[in-house]
């Protein structure tokens, strides 16, 4: 396991939350377990999954690279980094993603970020350059030319739609 950078980046992720623990999101901590113990089963046991579609990804592949994805929707995981997770070279992997899920894994990554930014429009309380930072956009501008390019409206029309 020394020199895994799969586990030195979730190791990386969780660092900020051993000092402040109260600051731990349930959903985060519930999805890091997940990634956690998938990918150590994968990668150093003998958890295997089934594959569900000949091309695709197999069910305990899918899920570990969606859920690696949505973990690091701040900070970014690189597409090497979940290839390798999944055991497959980057080209295979993002192929492979692609038939099994419908569409490749950066715009999966893509939906995944407005739906956070939904989420936390909608829960209140953010300005949308902090909603931008926490759905991992890089700024308020890149987070409303995304928003409107997938759903079809700016954010702020979208929540006044909403109340």
């Amino acid at each position: 396991m020394v020199g895994d950078p799969v586990l030195h980046r979730m190791a990386r992720a969780v660092l900020p939350y051993m000092d402040a623990p109260g600051a731990l999101d349930p959903l985060f901590a519930d999805h890091f377990k997940w990634s956690f113990g998938a990918y150590v089963g994968s990668k150093y046991g003998d958890l295997k999954g089934r594959r569900a579609v000949v091309g695709g990804l197999s069910s305990v592949q899918e899920r570990l690279a969606k859920e690696m994805i949505h973990v690091n929707l701040q900070s970014r995981i690189s597409l090497s980094e979940v290839a390798a997770a999944c055991g497959l070279r980057i080209s295979q992997f993002a192929h492979a993603f692609k038939h099994s899920v419908g569409i490749a894994p950066y715009a999966w990554a893509i939906q995944e970020r407005v739906s956070c930014a939904k989420r936390l429009i909608k829960k209140g309380g953010l300005s949308l350059a902090e909603v931008a930072h926490e759905s991992g956009f890089a700024d308020q501008s890149h987070l409303t030319r995304t928003f409107t390019r997938t759903v079809g409206t700016t954010p702020t029309a979208w929540q006044l739609a909403q109340n």
